[in-house]
């Protein structure tokens, strides 16, 4: 992961929805991940445009027997070339990386506008 450009505050409403969403696959581990949204606290981490952000979990929060690297992915529904999915390190959220693939940065993207691969 990147290092932060900011200190780490309170999500949107729109990162929550992202880091919900791309936690709703049913993978081993996947509840305590989802666990780990309530009072996360996140820091844009890259200075691109592309929205990515660092995730930072309660000390207290359960660790998941997820071992990736990454959880599943998204792409643009209406066809855009855009990736989204979570880092993963020890069983807990690390990161959320948004990837535009057409060169531009659009923000952190609606749940609605996205399906998993």
């Amino acid at each position: 992961m990147a290092q932060d450009l900011e200190d780490p505050r309170p999500p949107t409403a729109k990162e929550v929805a992202l880091v919900t969403f791309l936690a709703s696959e049913d993978l081993r581990g996947a509840d305590e991940l989802r666990a780990q949204i309530a009072g996360m606290t996140v820091a844009r981490n890259c200075d691109c445009g592309c929205e990515s952000f660092s995730i930072h979990v309660r000390d207290d929060a359960p660790s998941s027997a997820w071992s990736h690297a990454a959880t599943p992915g998204a792409y643009g529904r209406d066809g855009r070339l855009l990736n989204a999915f979570l880092f993963t390190r020890e069983g807990r959220l690390v990161g959320a990386e948004i990837t535009y693939h057409d060169g531009t940065a659009r923000g952190v993207p609606d749940v609605d506008d996205l399906q998993f691969y």
